[in-house]
């Protein structure tokens, strides 16, 4: 192929490229759901990985933004090593983009409970208490002096600078010299190098509330993170509804989908209309990690997500929704100049049981990607037999040889064999 190949990429799209339109369809219900119905918390898109949800929630989001639905991603994937933080600090930047700039209150209020939990402000009461010593017993005494000389020696002034007649002048420097005595005397303890400063003298016992803020990564519990979205769900805009869609559930570890799932339940048990969850996920997967890491290994994963997920929508059966209409689409995006589009589908319908979104743009790569490493020329290749081996021996790994003994020389060449 002289031109560049256009390969497809995994970026999930914002509409529905099927003809059966499945995957919008999905998108109406849950979208009905989510303006009529405030009591359900949490709502699930349950499908195989690659069935396109995330197609899903794209033409959702166009639906529902302007009903003050916003929407926030969590991607659990990419935080699966500091959940709550993670979870928490993404909360706030969503918050932060809702509000008004003028609305300091809640911004305030935001901070102050995302310090709180991620245990950045700390506040405690200090008592303080020592010995007074001599010199701010003796600073003390010539504060109470100072301030009894002020009115005498405001009147000197005055009444010298009115040129008054028989005025004590040695009364008056007397009076000045007491009410500077303070400076005077902190003057001295300056120049003299003490390591007594103002504060020490002036203020000994006390009782100090104390409020800190500390950049530090504390691990958060359960109990921080119910509080830290309690005050996040009181302090949305009315009018507003934050919908989060924790991404990628399916795809971490067992103990980690067992954390996000408590995690989860502490969150729909909120109660906000204003906090919701939508959960894509796929349920073969997400059922064995929860039984994996259940205390009691008899129990099945599959009850415990049909407890917490009561309304669970599905990402449409790809079979349903005119894959092949689709699939010839990415055929003439990707592979224009390779024959055997027809042979491909046929060996689809024969050999793959799940046929995803996800799935055709790969099959399609892989097909490009091979036959351009081949040394012959496009017109002794075919895309079928190409699809044959990725489909039978990458796989199903049965022997290599055994399927591609009829497949010829140049094949073989191709796939170095």
């Amino acid at each position: 192929m002289d031109a560049s190949r256009r390969y497809q990429n995994e970026k999930p799209v914002d509409t529905d490229l099927f003809s059966g339109q499945g995957h919008k369809q999905v998108a109406d219900a849950i979208a009905t759901v989510l303006r009529s119905d405030s009591s359900q918390h949490i709502i699930g898109i349950e499908g195989n990985l690659g069935a396109g949800k995330s197609t899903v929630i794209n033409i959702l989001k166009q639906q529902i933004e302007a009903s003050g639905f916003h929407i926030v991603t969590f991607d659990a994937d990419q935080y699966h090593k500091n959940l709550k933080p993670a979870l928490i600090k993404t909360i706030e930047t969503e918050l932060k983009n809702i509000f008004d700039k003028k609305n300091k209150i809640q911004l305030k209020l935001l901070q102050e409970a995302v310090e709180k939990a991620l245990g950045q402000r700390l506040e405690y009461t200090k008592d303080t208490q020592s010995h007074i010593s001599l010199i701010a017993i003796i600073f003390g005494f010539l504060l109470a002096v100072s301030a009894l000389q002020l009115r005498p020696g405001l009147t000197f002034l005055f009444d010298l600078i009115g040129g008054k007649d028989n005025l004590s002048i040695t009364s008056g420097i007397v009076s000045w010299l007491l009410l500077v005595s303070p400076a005077l005397a902190w003057g001295y303890i300056y120049l003299s190098k003490s390591n007594i400063n103002l504060g020490d003298l002036v203020k000994r016992n006390s009782k100090d509330v104390i409020t800190e803020i500390i950049d530090i990564n504390r691990e958060v519990g359960s109990i921080e993170l119910r509080e830290a979205f309690s005050i996040f769900a009181e302090i949305i805009p009315t009018g507003k509804t934050l919908l989060l869609v924790i991404d990628n559930i399916d795809r971490i570890a067992p103990d980690i989908a067992r954390e996000l799932w408590s995690d989860i339940e502490i969150l729909t048990s909120l109660g906000n209309e204003r906090f919701r969850i939508l959960l894509p996920y796929s349920e073969e997967h997400l059922a064995k990690a929860l039984e994996k890491s259940a205390v009691d290994e008899s129990q099945s994963g599959r009850e415990f997500i049909s407890k917490r997920i009561p309304v669970p929508f599905s990402a449409p059966p790809i079979v349903t929704t005119g894959w092949r209409e689709q699939f010839d689409a990415y055929w003439s995006e990707t592979l224009p100049d390779i024959d055997g589009r027809d042979g491909v589908k046929s060996l689809i319908d024969i050999w793959i049981n799940k046929v995803t979104p996800r799935f055709l743009k790969s099959l399609v790569n892989r097909i490009g990607a091979k036959i351009d490493s081949c040394p012959e020329g496009n017109e002794f290749l075919n895309g079928a037999c190409c699809a044959a081996y990725i489909l039978v021996v990458r796989c199903n790994d049965p022997a290599v040889p055994a399927q591609l003994s009829g497949f010829g020389i140049g094949l073989r060449r191709c796939f170095h064999l």
